[in-house]
Formats: structure tokens, C-alpha cells, sequence
């Protein structure tokens, strides 16, 4: 897709689709954060140590994300 249909396909978005695909960013860290999470209770305590600490840092990147800032996704909400 060329740089002018992406524009042009930005403008056919409704306003609730612009705003799903503004959060899709916080989404898909807060899966991620999950998903590890959820794998820390199943193996071991090392593991499980690294896999929360990985979780924690996609919490505070979707909470940072989600700030209304020039250039992050809570700017467009």
C-alpha cells in the first residue's frame, strides 16, 4: 500500500474504528503483560521472576502509552 491509499484509508476510518486502532498498541502490551503473567505461575522460580518482571515493564509501557503526549497513542484518544 502506498503512502497515499494509507492516507486515503485513514480518512474511510470511522471514529470508533480510529480509536480501536489507537488503543491497539495499550491492547496488545496489557495481552502481553497477561499472557507472561499467567506463565510465571507455571514455571519455575527463576523464570517466573524474569517472566514478571518482563510483565511489569509492559504495564508501565501501557500506562506511559496511554498518556495524552505528542506522538503516543493516548494523543489520538
Amino acid at each position: 500500500m502506498s503512502y497515499n491509499e494509507n492516507l486515503n484509508y485513514n480518512k474511510s476510518l470511522t471514529a470508533k474504528e480510529k480509536i480501536q486502532f489507537s488503543l491497539s498498541g495499550i491492547e496488545s502490551n496489557l495481552l502481553i503483560a497477561g499472557v507472561l503473567l499467567l506463565l510465571s505461575f507455571v514455571v519455575n522460580n527463576d523464570l517466573s521472576h524474569t517472566l514478571n518482571s518482563v510483565a511489569n515493564a509492559n504495564i508501565i509501557m501501557a500506562i506511559l502509552n496511554s498518556l495524552p503526549a505528542l506522538g503516543l497513542d493516548g494523543e489520538k484518544l
